[in-house]
């Protein structure tokens, strides 16, 4: 029997504003373990079993530590454009 879509979607948005809340108040992401631990007992993670269940936390913190290695990733593009940019223009200041 496939799981619910409503209790997926349901865990899924549940886990995530936890998630979007933590990272709100102290910069942490939570990992799978955390948000397994934390949904355990909660009603839409009883309703699938418990193997749909930890797929969707496990995914849920994929998602969220992808978002911020890329996000990560942009900041230090966009230092090392500024960088690259003010250079070029000592450079030319030079010539």
């Amino acid at each position: 029997m496939a799981p619910r879509t409503d209790s997926v979607t349901e865990l899924w948005n549940v886990a995530r504003y936890y998630t979007q809340r933590r990272w709100d108040e102290d910069g942490d992401i939570p990992d799978d373990g955390e948000l397994k631990s934390e949904f355990k007992e909660h009603e839409r993670y009883s309703d699938l079993h418990s193997q749909s269940s930890q797929q969707v936390l496990e995914e849920l913190a994929e998602s969220f530590t992808s978002w911020y290695d890329a996000r990560q990733l942009y900041s230090e593009l966009s230092l090392l454009r500024s960088v690259l940019r003010e250079a070029k223009q000592a450079v030319a200041k030079n010539e």
